[in-house]
């Protein structure tokens, strides 16, 4: 019996040529009956390397990064090298510690943006700072599926998004300005989101996205451009009881029929403008008033489709 054992850093890859008749292999071990001379060989591959004086992680296959320890593991805070696909689903394996969150929240470095990335695959990933991802060029992001924060721009302007990992976003509640804007945007996609815990997105936070439908069924508050120019949109399902909305919050959907059922009391400027398709918006609050246009901005209903209708439950606004 042989068993092998690599150099620090290094792993086991597999057991090469023609190995003995009848020998029987187990990982790094290998199980043989000697009758006369073999000659076989093992390989061992280069693997992830943490630094912890220097806070350089690299993979010794071009990717190389700063990271930090955080509770429950190390945070990508900046990009020295590398390009392609980056995958760091073996960094626990190879140096103990998780990858549980990337970014140091700085546009102008802790980003990738420009290095070439074009696929990520971190499966420990719960966090997403803001602008981490900002601008990038990936078709393919996975991450874990109890990702919690999704920072500012953490995704914006991802527009080459093909495919996303998770479509459900379980464990997220909140997300920072813009964090999701025009993913897949330039494909385009067909994402299908489900946010089950998420109250209110950030400004924009769901802007321009690349989706067919978004299901929200704890949301209660719209912030401005919330699903503005969503282009793919013909579902969308929101909480029981959405109390307020800003302005622009479903902005030119021209595929997105409704209906849309809302408990808000005022209806900003351009909440609904340009969204032809829409044909049915419930108000079951008594209504305040609603915007109509002023200076370079258009009224809460203008340019709207000759099919639409509109229920109020009390008495609509003067």
């Amino acid at each position: 019996t042989v068993t092998t054992a690599p150099s620090d850093g290094y792993s086991f890859d597999g057991w090469k040529g023609t190995l003995p008749d009848g020998a029987v292999t187990d990982g790094n071990k290998i199980t043989f009956t000697v009758t006369g001379a073999e000659a076989f060989s093992v390989s061992f591959v280069r693997g992830w390397q943490y630094n912890a004086s220097t806070g350089v992680l690299d993979d010794g296959l071009g990717w190389t990064l700063v990271a930090m320890e955080v509770e429950g593991g190390l945070c990508l805070t900046n990009r020295i090298a590398g390009s392609g696909d980056l995958d760091l689903s073996k960094v626990e394996h190879d140096t103990g510690l998780k990858v549980v969150a990337v970014g140091n929240g700085n546009r102008t470095i802790g980003n990738f943006l420009g290095s070439g990335l074009t696929s990520f695959y971190g499966p420990d990933v719960v966090k997403l700072a803001d602008w981490c991802f900002y601008g990038s060029a990936m078709t393919n992001c996975w991450v874990s599926d109890d990702i919690h924060t999704i920072g500012q721009d953490a995704l914006g302007g991802t527009t080459k998004m093909q495919a996303f990992h998770p479509t459900c976003f379980r464990a997220l509640k909140t997300t920072g300005p813009q964090a999701m804007e025009s993913i897949g945007a330039g494909v385009p996609a067909h994402f299908n989101f489900e946010f089950p815990l998420v109250e209110c997105f950030g400004v924009g936070g769901l802007f321009r996205v690349s989706m067919d439908s978004v299901v929200a069924t704890n949301m209660t508050r719209l912030a401005d451009r919330c699903f503005w120019d969503c282009k793919q949109l013909t579902n969308i399902v929101l909480g029981c009881c959405v109390t307020q909305m800003q302005y622009q919050a479903f902005r030119s959907l021209p595929k997105y029929k409704g209906p849309i059922v809302l408990d808000v009391t005022t209806v900003p400027y351009e909440a609904f403008a340009y969204s032809a398709a829409l044909t049915s918006i419930v108000f079951r609050a008594q209504l305040d008033s609603i915007a109509g246009a002023t200076g370079n901005t258009c009224g809460a209903l203008d340019h709207m489709g000759d099919d639409l209708g509109i229920s109020f439950t009390g008495l609509p606004p003067t």
